[in-house]
């Protein structure tokens, strides 16, 4: 079996198959462009200058962050979110994509046994009001639901694993555009 053939058994993220839908809209867009190679600009991308070992220690770091429930633009261990973006595209081998979803659904567990803790009177100094906003920003929570069938908690988590990973792309897209805008020669840093 090929790698194209396995590779085509194994299902993509919604988050994969969004972006691959980004690059094809572009590239019908202005084909001429999709067909010429980019030439490198300026110097090379700093994170080739890491060490696999310097790469584990910002993605341990990275998991342990997100585990304890925090947003993923905090993160700033020996580089910021953006860099750790740039590593996660161009170093997929180090950050799979499962391991991902996990550590989001770790982190999303997080923050709902804080929220249940909270109602349980658990955590006497808890503020249920920060909790809530803190989940709308975080996860897409909404306080209406815009059908009119009420959705199950199951289709809630689906949506709002879907919103966040809508913001993710669209992340990713801004610094992905930051780093095409970027002018030969300039010193643009991604810290």
């Amino acid at each position: 079996m090929s790698k194209k053939e396995i590779k085509s058994e194994i299902p993509e993220s919604p988050m994969i198959q969004k972006a691959a839908k980004a690059r094809a809209r572009k590239a019908k867009e202005n084909p001429k462009k999709a067909a010429t190679k980019k030439k490198p600009r300026g110097q090379p991308s700093f994170i080739t200058k890491w060490t696999d070992a310097e790469i584990k220690d910002v993605k341990q770091k990275y998991f342990d962050h997100l585990a304890q429930g925090f947003p993923i633009t905090s993160f700033h261990y020996k580089c910021s979110y953006k860099t750790l973006r740039k590593m996660i595209l161009e170093r997929p081998d180090m950050f799979p994509a499962e391991e991902l979803e996990m550590i989001k659904s770790r982190r999303y567990h997080t923050m709902i046994t804080i929220g249940m803790q909270q109602a349980q009177g658990q955590i006497e100094k808890g503020n249920v009001q920060s909790w809530k906003i803190l989940m709308y920003n975080m996860f897409g929570w909404k306080d209406k639901v815009e059908s009119k069938q009420e959705m199950s908690v199951e289709d809630q988590f689906r949506a709002a694993v879907q919103a966040q990973n809508a913001r993710e792309i669209a992340e990713l897209e801004e610094v992905k555009d930051t780093e095409d805008t970027a002018k030969p020669g300039s010193e643009a840093s991604f810290d």
